[in-house]
């Protein structure tokens, strides 16, 4: 009687006897069974960090092939998941980051100093400005103008005084500011025509500060007289 009713309130067709016995037992000690579970999980979180990402390595190509082909369905999947539990996400995400804190600051802050991370850095300043008509900066267009600029000069170089441009000292230049975005309507001022490199605020030169809201026309004229 009592496996009947744990098969009807779960709605679970088992194959053999073994399964259904499984279940029962997991059903009236779940408490101690996921006790045991994390408890093997803790002892074994290096060991199976590890097996996961030789996992991933060996299935990257597959896992990316799956979403490429089900973009779509996966991201308004994930969307709609997030949109009926946001509450339980945000509560739990809180939870994991103060649990983790110092560990996660310590990691962005390393990520931060990578190529990559300088990217995403620029990136999230440059978006948090929301303008009509400019499309948001992508790692790949920043990547696109570092590289022009290079295959243009030889060298990373800066594009307001066309000196060369020290380690850690570029910054991302709008040729037309996006604080002057009014003057200029139905104009993309985060399309790659309007980007280029310049010496930073923390360099020697400072281009990209004393250029400040000034078109590139205007820079170039006031350096003329």
């Amino acid at each position: 009687m009592d496996s009947q009713f744990i098969c009807q309130c779960h709605n679970i067709q088992f194959k053999n006897r073994h399964a259904l016995t499984s279940h029962i037992y997991y059903y009236k000690h779940r408490e101690k069974v996921r006790q045991q579970i994390n408890t093997w999980h803790n002892n074994h979180s290096i060991e199976l960090k590890e097996r996961y990402r030789e996992y991933d390595k060996t299935h990257k190509a597959k896992y990316h092939a799956h979403y490429l082909k089900n973009k779509k369905t996966l991201l308004q999947s994930m969307s709609e998941y997030y949109l009926n539990n946001k509450e339980k996400i945000l509560e739990s995400r809180g939870i994991y980051y103060q649990n983790n804190k110092e560990n996660i600051i310590k990691k962005n802050t390393e990520y931060a100093k990578t190529e990559k991370g300088k990217l995403v850095v620029r990136l999230v300043q440059h978006n948090r400005r929301v303008i009509p008509y400019c499309s948001k900066l992508t790692i790949e267009t920043i990547q696109q103008v570092y590289e022009n600029n290079i295959k243009k000069y030889g060298t990373l170089t800066c594009e307001l005084c066309f000196e060369p441009i020290l380690f850690g000292e570029d910054s991302l230049e709008h040729f037309i500011p996006l604080s002057r975005h009014k003057e200029f309507p139905h104009i993309d001022l985060n399309a790659p025509n309007n980007l280029g490199v310049a010496h930073s605020q923390f360099s020697k030169e400072k281009c990209n500060l004393y250029k400040n809201s000034k078109t590139l026309k205007e820079w170039q004229s006031g350096k003329l007289k």
